[in-house]
């Protein structure tokens, strides 16, 4: 999903489970998000890492998703699969030119209350917020985050039947940028 905002054209996506090489990545993209399932049977987090660093663009996120098992099974390991082009974003705040960028590692769900500072631009996490483009399987916790600290923009997947669809509410624009429906 390509997304217009403050002068930058942001392509945010998730949900590829391996299939990453039959995603069309906008030319002109100047930032790319990916928030999560990446990996499968098939696919390696190492193969997406290598594609993802190699695709134009003035910057790349990336916050793993439930199916990114290499963070579950050894996240040293992982880690050092992140090339240098590519920003790792969990739970932490990162400022590119002014945006301020935040993820929350909610794969799928948060099992708390999360803080994030009252200034994010893109909440970014794998799993939908309750209530949001999210198929009745969203996290309050996430919905209470962003209704507490307002972020301007919530990019999300996991939800694969509400995928490439975005909600306006209460000031925050919800964008479930998952592709696996519309890449199988």
């Amino acid at each position: 999903m390509t997304i217009l905002y403050k002068g930058y054209r942001i392509f945010a996506f998730s949900d590829t489970h391996g299939m990453h090489e039959k995603v069309t990545v906008p030319p002109d993209a100047d930032i790319l998000i990916c928030a999560g399932d990446v990996e499968s049977d098939s696919c390696d987090l190492t193969s997406f890492m290598s594609w993802y660093a190699a695709i134009p663009a003035r910057l790349r996120l990336f916050t793993p998703g439930n199916h990114d098992l290499s963070f579950d099974l050894d996240a040293a390991s992982a880690r050092r699969c992140i090339p240098r082009e590519v920003i790792l974003l969990q739970d932490e705040r990162f400022v590119f030119n002014g945006l301020v960028f935040y993820s929350v590692s909610a794969r799928p769900w948060l099992f708390g209350p999360a803080d994030i500072p009252d200034d994010v631009d893109i909440l970014i996490t794998h799993g939908a917020a309750k209530d949001c483009l999210d198929n009745g399987k969203g996290c309050q916790y996430i919905a209470d985050t962003i209704l507490r600290h307002r972020p301007k923009m919530h990019l999300f997947g996991h939800i694969h039947e509400c995928g490439n669809q975005s909600l306006m509410v209460s000031g925050t624009a919800f964008h479930n940028v998952c592709l696996y429906q519309k890449l199988t």
